[in-house]
């Protein structure tokens, strides 16, 4: 009995030792050192926004209207699975659909950046071997998000700029795009609408 009163007493002081070191080491950073410390964990913390990318998660189907010139639109139909990965911080995108008769799988990621306060995406795909990012900013419900980014366009070589409006509601989301000319003028490429599958 009194062998274990002292191992109890030991561990203990243990317990009492190590908060106490804690207490000195917290004690001994600087006033800089706690400032970087609680920058860095409000801008690594999940929040409102990446709740609401949480919402987007699930399985869709997609029904795609692709614009390769003026006129009618090349369509298309395809599945997308999306999911929460880095602990809540980003929404990932796997899309399988068949463009033209070829099969077709892209990849996406969509996030909110606490430190700018912008949301941000990219996506590349089985076409091509680049990858097109871009940053946008929703309204505060969420339901609208426009968003403006840039690629390298194959024709030229150049810089390609990219416009994107996303609408959704409920089970249900619309992605429409326009390409932006060097003088400004858009011209729309493609539509999305995503309606989640019922389990």
């Amino acid at each position: 009995m009194q062998k274990k009163l002292c191992v109890m007493a030991f561990m203990a002081f243990l317990m009492c030792a190590g908060a106490a070191i804690a207490q000195e080491e917290e004690a001994a950073m600087s006033a800089e050192e706690m400032a970087m410390m609680q920058a860095f964990e409000k801008a690594g913390t999940p929040g409102e926004q990446h709740a609401r990318l949480a919402k987007m998660a699930g399985e869709w189907k997609v029904a795609g209207k692709f614009w390769m010139e003026p006129g009618d639109p090349v369509v298309s139909e395809g599945t997308s699975s999306r999911r929460m990965m880095l602990d809540g911080r980003v929404l990932a995108e796997s899309f399988t659909s068949e463009f033209m008769g070829v099969p077709f799988a892209g990849h996406g990621m969509t996030g909110y950046d606490n430190v700018t306060g912008k949301w941000w995406t990219t996506w590349n795909d089985s076409m091509s071997t680049g990858i097109l990012t871009m940053e946008g900013q929703c309204t505060e419900s969420g339901d609208v998000c426009t968003w403006i980014g840039s690629n390298i366009d194959p024709m030229t070589g150049k810089t390609m700029y990219t416009k994107m409006v996303g609408r959704s509601r409920n089970d249900r989301e619309t992605i429409e795009s326009w390409v932006i000319g060097p003088d400004g003028k858009e011209t729309r490429t493609m539509e999305l609408v995503y309606t989640r599958k019922k389990e």
